[in-house]
């Protein structure tokens, strides 16, 4: 199911922006997708294949935006003295829901969940700022 969502997504991205964009998206998607399969192989020492890395992104993305849809919603109707005591923890749901998107779909320990979601955070940041640099100016 996820695949196919990312096909489809693809189709629309690919439909709407320029055709470097496109294969500039798919590379560093990749790109993020092995960070993640080598960090998994590395911190566990259990081999992940592409799909289970892609859900592992995935899920991890969308559990970072349903986070944030329940902090929004949280504050929305909130008294103003409410959202400064409690949107600080509420923050907190953030890495928490990144770092469970990834213990989920690779099946790994809480903890092994957190170190590989910072490798693969860091190195994909990395990968972004460098693919960026050099290929879009």
């Amino acid at each position: 199911m996820a695949l196919a969502l990312f096909v489809v997504a693809l189709i629309w991205f690919a439909a709407i922006a320029p055709a470097h964009l496109t294969a500039f998206v798919l590379v560093l998607m990749l790109a993020v997708v092995t960070v993640v399969r080598f960090s998994t192989n590395f911190v566990t020492g259990a081999t992940t294949s592409y799909t289970e890395s892609f859900k592992a992104v995935g899920l991890a993305f969308v559990f970072v935006l349903l986070a944030l849809f329940t902090i929004i919603s949280f504050t929305k109707g909130a008294a103003p003295l409410a959202i400064v005591l409690f949107s600080g923890p509420m923050m907190l749901l953030l890495p928490v829901a990144y770092f469970l998107g990834f213990k989920i779909a690779l099946g790994v320990s809480f903890l092994a969940s957190i170190v590989i979601a910072i490798i693969s955070a860091v190195a994909s940041t990395g990968l972004f700022l460098v693919a960026k640099t050099l290929f879009l100016g």
